[in-house]
């Protein structure tokens, strides 16, 4: 207010601020039990790098604090209504909502949320915030020219949406064909994937990658594993196998995994083996089959259409 901030405005890599997202808030999310989910985005956006991250935080702090169960989800998506390239960040939590009294009122100083009673408050204990966050908020978003909408509904969530200048220098993806990730996003965020690899290090990676698109993952090495994790009750929606295991092959564990546990889920096989006589034996198991290399988008795709 004082007029000793002034806005920089830069062209960066959104994914620089998803990234801080996920690393600051994800400890914080697994303590309450819930589910941080930031989906990472290839654009490039023009703004104050230090005062939109400042934004982020606290829209999603804001989402942790007040939400008890499911989770949180961070993602963006280009907007192709306005006639000036912009890019939509969400922040979308399934916590307690608000009326539409309290959509406004939670941007007044020194106003918090009373999440048992939906009611606003003035709030004085320090470990608990001050209520300015929103406020300060409220304050950059005019300084950057960055427009904010909020959805919510009581007892069901909240979202909030930021409108941001895409960068003109830089290369923007290319249309994946799922731009209507938004639509079903809760629905992908309560989806179960077990993922069967002997390496290590791919089980990692499609870990972080199947995170990002919402999903709940679950890596193992092998048919012992496997079977561990479903006598947990562990109920998986889709099935990740590759084909050549270390002394197995994956449609061989798949088989005996769906036969002692009566698992109906769609399976999809990974594999270097470019021959017809393997296609053809996947498909007369009914399973699916993506070929090495792996192309992220085409695992997509596929799994789209599955779940």
């Amino acid at each position: 207010d004082a007029g000793g901030v002034d806005a920089v405005k830069t062209d960066f890599p959104l994914n620089q601020l998803f990234k801080q997202l996920a690393t600051q808030y994800k400890p914080r999310a697994i303590k309450k039990g819930l589910k941080l989910t930031v989906r990472l985005s290839e654009y490039w956006i023009n703004s104050d790098e230090k005062l939109l991250y400042r934004v982020l935080q606290n829209l999603t702090s804001n989402a942790i604090r007040y939400t008890e169960k499911g989770g949180v989800l961070v993602a963006a998506r280009q907007d192709f209504v306005t006639a000036e390239p912009h890019l939509q960040i969400w922040i979308f939590d399934t916590g307690v909502g608000l009326t539409e009294r309290e959509q406004v009122e939670i941007f007044n100083e020194f106003k918090r949320l009373n999440k048992n009673s939906f009611e606003i408050r003035k709030e004085d204990v320090p470990d608990k915030g001050l209520g300015l966050g929103l406020s300060i908020v409220e304050r950059i978003l005019k300084q950057l020219n960055i427009p904010l909408s909020i959805r919510s509904i009581p007892n069901q969530g909240s979202s909030f949406m930021l409108t941001v200048p895409l960068a003109r220098e830089h290369n923007k993806p290319a249309k994946t064909g799922d731009e209507n990730w938004l639509q079903h996003a809760s629905n992908q965020q309560q989806k179960t994937v077990i993922s069967i690899d002997n390496e290590p290090q791919i089980l990692n990676g499609m870990q972080q990658l199947l995170s990002g698109w919402g999903l709940e993952v679950h890596g193992v090495e092998g048919a012992v594993q496997a079977n561990s994790l479903l006598s947990q009750g562990i109920i998986p929606d889709l099935l990740l196998v590759d084909y050549q295991l270390n002394d197995e092959f994956g449609t061989d564990v798949v088989v005996d995994l769906f036969k002692q546990h009566e698992l109906e889920c769609p399976v999809i096989v990974i594999t270097a083996n470019h021959t017809e006589e393997l296609k053809n034996l996947v498909k007369a198991a009914g399973f699916h089959l993506l070929l090495k290399p792996l192309k992220p988008i085409k695992l997509r795709q596929l799994m789209n259409q599955l779940l």
